[in-house]
């Protein structure tokens, strides 16, 4: 089934939403316990005996390092300049990975790998190499598969792209705070708009397919005005994809504040505000809206996925791939299984401690119910696909009261985003994994 991509979004003309106090995330901070080694392997288990080798599974490998840090404080990183460290990291990802795939069995087929971090692209040209014989060595990464790295603009040469696009990589993702045309609102990821033209330019002629730029907009620090005026530099450029982050607060923030009022600065109504004006200079420069929080040019294969009702979401992000569960490696890494959500030590020293003893290195976890596993389902359809055919959820709490708050409409086994939901769903269905949100 086809789907408008006119936004048609009037934020009065929901009065209801405000009602809604269901927190549609859970963040690890208030909700996660420690997890066990065993229950962390009963997970994986689980998971290996009931999916097929050749159904392929989502991996995010996390690279920390960087030779700053960022002030926001967004990335679970480590700063340094020091080769071995690095070296030993690499190693010890290595050794992760052999634990895993030991239980799991080697070769399985990947459909998504994405390589994350403060700036994966800060390895040097062997670490780069020895990063992706390891990955090749432990899995089989399908051909169609999308090979994403996060990269650093300042440090991507000409040299660097063209070596990342040999080792197999075929989108690259820049994160980026605001460009630079004048002063510094001090977001840190800034760069600016003619570095940015170069980088894109030497990643299309070296034959990256895709480009996404992740933005993260709602933050007091950045005017409304100031932020579209970026927004349509940044389109002059046309990247294929965009993914938009509404500017989160710290767990502690959240808890002394209303949900309204927890942000970086801005209202939540301020932040949807501001994200309904962004959707109408998409729409006008010509990208569709894609799930809740992206936008890409007409023909890319997330549009034309959500066109056909086959686009997923995963933590890693929007896939045409329906596969649910990730597996995360490194410092800080999340795993999303059938049943579980954990993450890894985001201490270096915690983390290179329990590999080193062949054990996972998972600090903390959210356990799943079978109600809150159909629930998660639900919302993730909804965040891709914008409507699921879901019988079995219809009686769930959480659907009536999306119903009531007139974020999403249910009738005959068909659950759907409303106009408004869709853009209200992008606030508060988070999944910004910087930090760490999940769908409840």
């Amino acid at each position: 089934m086809a789907h408008s991509n006119k936004s048609n979004i009037h934020l009065g003309s929901h009065g209801k939403a405000g009602a809604f106090s269901r927190s549609s995330t859970l963040s690890f901070d208030k909700n996660a316990a420690d997890l066990s080694a065993d229950h962390y392997w009963r997970a994986v288990g689980d998971w290996a005996n009931s999916s097929k080798n050749d159904e392929g599974v989502p991996i995010y490998v996390h690279i920390p390092f960087s030779s700053t840090r960022c002030g926001q404080g967004t990335h679970v990183a480590e700063i340094t300049d020091s080769v071995p460290a690095v070296d030993d990291y690499l190693q010890l990802l290595d050794k992760e990975i052999s634990t895993v795939t030991a239980k799991i069995g080697s070769g399985r087929k990947v459909s998504q790998l994405h390589v994350g971090g403060a700036a994966p692209n800060f390895l040097s040209n062997q670490q780069l190499i020895q990063l992706t014989d390891t990955i090749d060595e432990h899995f089989n990464v399908a051909e169609e598969a999308e090979r994403t790295i996060e990269i650093n603009p300042y440090r991507a040469s000409f040299a660097q792209l063209g070596l990342l696009r040999g080792l197999g990589f075929t989108n690259l993702q820049f994160e980026l705070r605001e460009l630079l045309r004048g002063d510094s609102a001090g977001l840190d990821r800034p760069c600016s708009p003619d570095l940015l033209a170069d980088v894109f330019a030497n990643a299309r002629a070296v034959g990256f397919k895709t480009i996404a730029v992740d933005i993260t907009y709602g933050s007091q620090r950045r005017a409304e005005d100031d932020v579209l005026q970026e927004l349509e530099c940044l389109l002059d450029l046309k990247p294929d994809r965009i993914l938009c982050h509404a500017a989160q607060s710290s767990f502690a923030e959240k808890e002394a504040h209303d949900f309204d009022q927890a942000s970086e600065g801005l209202s939540h109504a301020a932040k949807l505000a501001m994200f309904v004006s962004m959707v109408n200079v998409f729409e006008q420069r010509g990208y569709e809206w894609v799930g809740v929080s992206g936008f890409a040019l007409p023909g890319d294969a997330w549009c034309d996925a959500q066109a056909e009702g086959r686009l997923y979401r995963n933590w890693i992000g929007y896939t045409t791939e329906p596969a649910f569960s990730v597996l995360g490696f490194g410092l800080g890494a999340v795993s999303e299984l059938p049943g579980l959500i954990s993450q890894s030590h985001e201490n270096l020293r915690s983390w290179s401690a329990a590999v080193a003893k062949g054990l996972p290195p998972i600090a903390k976890g959210v356990e799943l119910s079978a109600l809150k596993s159909k629930e998660r389902h639900l919302l993730t359809l909804l965040s891709a696909n914008l409507n699921a055919q879901a019988p079995e959820t219809m009686d769930l709490d959480i659907v009536s009261e999306l119903t009531e708050s007139g974020v999403i409409e249910a009738d005959a086994g068909r659950v759907s985003l409303t106009p408004f939901g869709r853009a209200f769903f992008s606030q508060v269905n988070e999944w910004d994994r910087h930090h760490r949100a999940i769908v409840n």
